[in-house]
């Protein structure tokens, strides 16, 4: 004879809390968790604030911390709410490489190159920072944009020429000047160049648009 599964309205009194901590304490246990990642998804993804500008810095060793904190306030108080949500937001992607240094942990290395190529393959990061180590990389992937984006974009910012590369020196920039590298090269900021797509889509345009008026900001000040 088949087991017979016992119902809920056949089970004596008393006993029902019982039933149900047996029988659907892992289901209710998987419904809980389950709901719990989809709130923490949906506030994710509608809820969390977008930043008003995307930043990849990119230096052969990483700044020291009162370098790093001067960076960190200079670019806080340079940016606008771009995007109109109230806030003032910036995403610095930070990484350091140094090619000796990968005697030591060639793995770590590796990793560090691919999230960088990946970072410029995917252009995420709009403004680019760099030092004179790391400035012939952007060179070589072709991923530095002239000052004709500026004009193309209608922004205005000092320059001689459109066929100039965007190569900004912190020296060159009130709010950046007195921050140094650690091995002291000097620290660009560079460009991206747009996407085909960021001239025809509305939301990319205006995105690609601001960290323009972010630059130049910085440079008119």
């Amino acid at each position: 004879m088949a087991d017979h599964m016992i119902k809920l309205n056949e089970v004596p009194k008393g006993q029902k809390m019982q039933y149900l901590w047996d029988y659907y304490r892992f289901p209710a246990l998987a419904f809980v968790i389950g709901a719990i990642l989809v709130v923490s998804l949906v506030k994710t993804i509608f809820f969390t604030p977008k930043p008003d500008i995307n930043i990849m810095f990119t230096t052969q060793f990483n700044l020291l911390d009162e370098e790093s904190e001067k960076y960190n306030t200079a670019v806080q108080n340079a940016i606008d709410d771009y995007n109109g949500d109230g806030k003032k937001l910036v995403e610095t992607s930070r990484l350091a490489y140094d090619e000796t240094s990968g005697n030591n942990d060639p793995q770590y290395m590796q990793a560090v190159l691919t999230k960088m190529d990946v970072e410029l393959a995917a252009g995420t990061s709009i403004v680019q920072i760099c030092d004179d180590y790391l400035y012939p990389r952007y060179e070589k992937s072709g991923c530095i944009a002239t000052y004709k984006v500026f004009e193309d974009f209608g922004v205005e910012i000092p320059h001689k020429s459109g066929d100039d590369i965007v190569k900004i020196p912190f020296s060159s920039i009130k709010r950046f000047a007195n921050i140094k590298s650690s091995n002291g090269n000097e620290i660009y900021i560079t460009l991206r160049p747009p996407m085909e797509k960021w001239y025809k889509n509305e939301k990319d345009r205006t995105n690609y648009i601001n960290h323009l008026k972010f630059i130049a900001k910085l440079v008119n000040e």
